[in-house]
């Protein structure tokens, strides 16, 4: 009863015993010919090519491959977002609560996105998951300038619309070749 020792080990092997204890379980109660047993066999392995290609078929790609892509989207959305907030320090105006609506809402579920392929990335053979501590670094970063620039927005409705701007237009440059940097890493 190899079964229970391999359950909480290695649950393929675990279920390659259950499978064997079953047939064999059937087997006591009515014996059949070597004939229903090659029968079994034959479908066992149908099943495992069946299960195999649906597997492939449905989640062709692994999440190493896809969160670079998430991460640099998100990349993408934040610099979109400082962007914005920085044209409307700049107007010298004080901006509508919902001029920043749609930016902030899509930097926060590029963000989200971003997070949840490390969750899916974090569920994957151990051989399958690449730079998993960094990209959660940088996403954890990213969680992070998101709400910064959400408080930003919404203290600029009580700054004065006469604040000096002339730095903004060098801090978005280097903001956004920053953005850029990461994205293309």
């Amino acid at each position: 009863f190899f079964m229970s020792y391999y359950v909480l080990r290695n649950y393929a092997v675990a279920a390659f015993f259950i499978t064997m204890m079953v047939i064999m379980l059937f087997h006591l109660l009515s014996p059949g010919s070597t004939e229903l047993a090659w029968i079994r066999v034959l479908n066992t392995i149908t099943g495992c090519a069946l299960a195999l290609a649906s597997g492939y078929a449905f989640w062709p790609l692994w999440e190493k491959y896809r969160t670079p892509v998430v991460i640099a989207e998100a990349l993408k959305k934040n610099n979109a977002y400082l962007h914005q907030i920085i044209v409307a320090l700049q107007s010298g105006h004080r901006p509508a609560a919902s001029q920043f609506i749609k930016c902030r809402r899509e930097a926060e579920i590029a963000n989200h996105n971003a997070f949840d392929s490390l969750r899916r990335m974090k569920e994957e053979p151990h051989h399958k998951q690449y730079n998993l501590d960094q990209y959660y670094a940088l996403t954890g970063r990213l969680l992070r300038i998101g709400r910064t620039l959400t408080t930003l927005s919404i203290n600029l409705q009580t700054l004065s619309p006469r604040l000096q701007t002339a730095w903004l237009e060098n801090y978005g440059q280097q903001v956004s070749t920053a953005f850029a940097q990461l994205r293309s890493l």
